[in-house]
């Protein structure tokens, strides 16, 4: 099967350095297209056989499934940003390569990772082999940043370069805050599951989570409160607003009644505290 696989990409490279070359040579407009929607198919089954391979590996040696997704998603980022940095370099490039490799590839490899970003979001996040579970560092959580950095990565790039569709500023912005704000809500789930032993299944549930919810969801929407205000953008402003009337309205609506007297009792003063 290994042999099989490199003479697979060997030959495939050979072959994408051909047509490259009689594409440049004829000026043919069909050929050009054939070798750039070649490049993208080619570079699809590389990513899957990576992904395929990473995976497997962690699986040998006895790894958890958060390796197992970390593994099977880093193929997809590495070639996302490296077709990236590439493509906006080479502005001597026909269009439609560049447009394969700075826009086609990067959006159905980021699509795939969203996928896998929002699949993923609320596991347990077993770090085994590793003896103990740590907040940003297990491999989970950095799968997840892996893929709000690939989002990022990608449209900054693709804004520098021009020429192919890309995001503005705004609309990235807004994806990347929603997104960080996600990847903060189950990493704190995470945290509540591993340190005070609460089953996963019953973290919706637990009082602990509720409170430290309250918490984390106050200072996102303070800390966009001050931002809009500092920076005179009056849509940040209402988003971190709107975000503290849901944590109010959560508090008062679900809060109260899953949590017992003294939990009830500390929500009420940090509430407090934050407005």
């Amino acid at each position: 099967g290994l042999w099989a696989w490199l003479f697979f990409f060997a030959a495939q490279a050979w072959l994408l350095k051909r047509s490259s070359s009689c594409a440049s040579l004829s000026g043919c407009r069909m050929c050009g297209r054939a070798h750039a929607i070649w490049l993208f198919l080619s570079m699809l089954v590389s990513a899957a056989v990576l992904t395929c391979t990473g995976r497997a590996y962690t699986m040998f040696w006895g790894l958890s499934e958060s390796w197992t997704s970390l593994a099977g998603i880093l193929p997809a980022l590495a070639f996302v940003s490296i077709s990236s940095v590439i493509a906006a370099k080479k502005e001597t490039w026909p269009s439609d390569r560049r447009m394969v490799m700075l826009f086609w590839l990067p959006l159905t490899l980021v699509l795939s990772t969203s996928v896998w970003f929002l699949g993923t979001l609320f596991a347990s996040g077993d770090p085994a082999p590793l003896p103990q579970y740590i907040p940003l560092l297990n491999p989970l959580e950095l799968e997840q940043a892996f893929c709000i950095a690939a989002v990022a990565f990608w449209q900054i790039y693709a804004q520098r370069a021009g020429g192919v569709p890309s995001l503005n500023r705004k609309a990235l912005f807004t994806i990347m805050d929603v997104m960080v704000f996600l990847w903060l809500t189950a990493m704190l789930a995470r945290a509540t599951h591993f340190f005070m032993g609460i089953p996963m299944s019953e973290i919706p549930q637990s009082g602990h989570f509720h409170l430290a919810l309250l918490v984390l969801w106050g200072l996102y929407g303070i800390g966009h409160m001050a931002a809009g205000n500092r920076l005179l953008l009056r849509r940040v402003w209402v988003a971190g607003a709107v975000l503290m009337l849901i944590d109010i309205g959560k508090l008062l609506l679900v809060d109260l009644a899953q949590t017992g007297t003294i939990t009830r009792i500390i929500s009420f003063f940090v509430a407090g505290l934050l407005l």
